[in-house]
C-alpha cells in the first residue's frame, strides 16, 4: 500500500513541476502549492468544458448565477476555436432572452479564430455588446454576422 502512495504522489510531483515548467532536474522537487500555471491549466480546462455547446445550452436554462458563472468560465477559453450561434426561434439557443444573448457575447472567449451569428435581432445593445467584443478578438479570421430572420426578438 506505502508503494502505491509514493507512485502516485511521485507522478503529481512530476506533473505539477511539469507544468510549472522545471527543468527535468528539478523534476522531482517539492512542487509550488498554488501557482499562475495551475491556474491557466485549470481555467483552460473548465473553459473547454462549459464552452461546449451543451453545456451552454444546459446553462441558458439555469438561474441567473447558474448562467453568469458559466459565461465567465467560458469567457477564459485560451484555445484558438470556432463559435457559432444561430438564434433562430426553431434552434437551440431561440429561447435565449435578449440580456443573455447581449451577456453571452460580452464573454466570448478573445482567442477564437472564426465567429458566426445567425438570426440576432435583438436590438442596438446587442449590437453594441457584438461590435464591443469583436473589437477585442486577437485571433480572429473569420466574422459572419447575419440578422436575417425574426423581425423582433426580445424587444
Amino acid at each position: 500500500m506505502e508503494v502505491e502512495k509514493a507512485s502516485v504522489e511521485d507522478d503529481r510531483i512530476h506533473i505539477l513541476n511539469s507544468i510549472v515548467g522545471q527543468l527535468v532536474d528539478n523534476i522531482n522537487d517539492v512542487p509550488p502549492e498554488t501557482h499562475d500555471k495551475y491556474e491557466q491549466l485549470n481555467n483552460s480546462l473548465r473553459a473547454t468544458f462549459t464552452s461546449s455547446t451543451a453545456s451552454l445550452v444546459r446553462a441558458s436554462k439555469e438561474d441567473d448565477e447558474g448562467w453568469t458563472k458559466m459565461i465567465r468560465v467560458m469567457s477564459k477559453v485560451t484555445m484558438r476555436s470556432d463559435m457559432a450561434f444561430d438564434f433562430d426561434s426553431d434552434g437551440i439557443w431561440g429561447e435565449l432572452s435578449a440580456v443573455r444573448a447581449t451577456q453571452l457575447v460580452k464573454h466570448i472567449p478573445l482567442t477564437i479564430e472564426a465567429f458566426t451569428i445567425e438570426n440576432a435581432n435583438y436590438g442596438v445593445e446587442f449590437m453594441d455588446a457584438v461590435t464591443e467584443r469583436v473589437a477585442q478578438f486577437y485571433n480572429l479570421k473569420w466574422l459572419c454576422i447575419s440578422l436575417v430572420g425574426e423581425e423582433e426578438k426580445g424587444q
